[in-house]
């Protein structure tokens, strides 16, 4: 009897806190195993590519100063391997503002591998986030095929070839193989989607635990994100936002991430500030020179960034109001985001690459308008279709978020395609929806000549990602 009741407890608790609108979408079913296998086969080989690169310095253990290996050694256009100093020595260099959870979810692996290095002296946080960016990478496949499919009625195959269309741009395929957090939000930003489109589809409202948990997710890894997980939950129920449900589900994971954002803060970053301040006046004292600024490099990287509107401000700084709007769009935003520039091929523009480097043919710009044509296209075809037109109007929302934040506030603006896993999935969902306005061979051409381009595209981004890794 007594056994009878702990294991009806244990049922309705595990009930009340189900959240089946997120975990129904995380079982890979039947028909997507084949390709979430090739899917992590690639993404296997791409992170390889970049931890033999840096094998030697990636996998030395041990107390040594793991921010001069990483920062030093580490350079993959405007990325950052910030993650792999926490995994080694708990130490925090990125804005944990932006990125509040970022730190609390990497723990356990910082846990493993800290144990382990105390046993082999071997630092395997590389081979850890390539495990976790393989995973992210399988679902956000997964989670983008199931969107075309579910919200559009395109078939399986056509599915694949728009979902391979993505996943065949630039900076998808590093966003998949770099230690940065970008790839964590990618599956989450796409979940995000599914789930709203699936409320869509069936006339329901998104539930309060379902809003709260993305929300906590999304904007835990990039606060800006936990904005659109808002937009999507108002689009999908705008009558209910207001309710003390809705509201409780926004409210709660933002307090809870506030909390933790000032626990970091409290508890490691200005323990971590004051060790790095007393450390830097041992060496001021013994070589004021090795710690000088190095202020030729300091001004052109401030010319690099671009003009702030106040530069003494926490939140102005980050604005840009001269770096040029309309030759970012062609030549970073549709163009390097798409396709890789051959000149300073993976250059950081704050090292050592100009903010617009132009292609070598006028190939990369036809890429780039085709880029533009599709997604105007398709979000056109998408305002016109009552099936289509709640979901197209939430995406939209999303890309003007996007673009108002790079475009108009200049964030990021002069290294815009770091952040393509934040915008471009809108390209591959509102081009489904321009292929489902098609019928017979209209159709069908359209449908080969994407496969074309991302099949190009494929080949050429990986053929120099492969360049840039194995001969530097």
């Amino acid at each position: 009897m007594l056994r009878r009741r702990l294991y009806g407890l244990w049922r309705a608790a595990r009930k009340a806190v189900a959240c089946p609108q997120i975990t129904s979408e995380l079982r890979i079913r039947r028909g997507e195993r084949t390709a979430a296998l090739i899917v992590a086969v690639v993404a296997a080989i791409l992170n390889g590519l970049l931890i033999y690169k840096y094998w030697d310095k990636f996998t030395l253990g041990g107390d040594l100063g793991y921010y001069s290996i990483f920062y030093k050694t580490f350079a993959v256009s405007g990325f950052d391997a910030w993650t792999l100093v926490d995994l080694s020595c708990e130490d925090i260099y990125f804005n944990t503002l932006r990125h509040p959870l970022l730190f609390t979810l990497l723990y356990p692996l910082y846990a493993v591998n800290h144990l382990q290095m105390l046993l082999t002296q071997f630092n395997c946080a590389a081979l850890l986030m390539a495990a976790v960016q393989v995973a992210c990478a399988v679902y956000s496949f997964v989670f983008l095929m199931r969107i075309i499919r579910s919200c559009t009625g395109l078939r399986r195959y056509e599915s694949a070839v728009l979902t391979g269309l993505y996943f065949s741009f630039a900076y998808i395929l590093l966003t998949v193989m770099v230690p940065d957090h970008f790839g964590l939000s990618q599956p989450l930003l796409l979940l995000t989607v599914l789930v709203a489109s699936r409320c869509m589809h069936r006339g329901e409202a998104m539930k309060p635990l379902t809003e709260a948990l993305l929300l906590l997710l999304t904007a835990g890894i990039t606060v800006t994100n936990g904005v659109k997980t808002v937009l999507a939950a108002l689009f999908v129920s705008p009558r209910k936002a207001l309710g003390i449900k809705p509201l409780t589900a926004l409210l709660l994971p933002s307090l809870l991430l506030v909390g933790v954002w000032q626990y970091q803060k409290y508890a490691y970053e200005e323990p971590q500030h004051e060790r790095i301040e007393h450390m830097m006046e041992l060496k001021r004292q013994k070589n004021a020179a090795s710690v000088a600024p190095d202020k030729k490099h300091d001004d052109w990287r401030a010319r690099q960034n671009g003009t702030p509107i106040d530069s003494h401000n926490a939140v102005l700084k980050w604005s840009d109001t001269s770096t040029p709007r309309l030759r970012s769009v062609v030549e970073n935003m549709f163009g390097e985001s798409v396709m890789l520039h051959t000149g300073h091929l993976l250059g950081d523009v704050q090292q050592d690459r100009p903010v617009f480097v132009p292609y070598d043919t006028p190939l990369g710009y036809v890429v780039a308008g085709a880029m533009m044509l599709l997604l105007v296209g398709g979000l056109t075809a998408g305002l016109l279709s009552a099936r289509h037109r709640r979901l197209t109007l939430m995406l939209t929302a999303w890309l003007a978020f996007d673009m108002t934040m790079h475009l108009g506030f200049g964030f990021g603006l002069n290294e815009v395609y770091i952040m393509t896993a934040h915008w471009a999935l809108v390209i591959p969902i509102s081009a489904a929806m321009l292929v489902a306005t098609m019928r017979g061979r209209v159709r069908q051409t359209a449908v080969f000549a994407i496969q074309v381009a991302a099949c190009f595209l494929f080949i050429y981004n990986v053929w120099l990602i492969g360049r840039y890794c194995l001969m530097g």
